[in-house]
């Protein structure tokens, strides 16, 4: 099997979750060019949903993401 075949078989068993529009941003910040946001979440050969950003009141330059994995 080719590595481009390969590459496909494997995206058939992601599932990606995204977060809610009205979330906090994943990386706050108040300049530069990098996005704020991070908005889903990727597994394979499972399911995530439930996906949330938890605030960390400025502990890290990332606000973490949390969800729920099953299967």
């Amino acid at each position: 099997m080719s590595p481009r075949a390969r590459g496909e078989l494997a995206l058939r068993y992601l599932t990606i979750a995204e977060l809610p529009p009205a979330s906090a941003p994943t990386r706050p910040r108040a300049s530069g060019t990098e996005p704020q946001f991070i908005d889903h979440v990727i597994v394979r050969g499972t399911t995530a949903r439930d996906t949330t950003v938890v605030a960390v009141d400025g502990l890290s330059d990332h606000n973490f993401v949390r969800a729920t994995i099953t299967g």
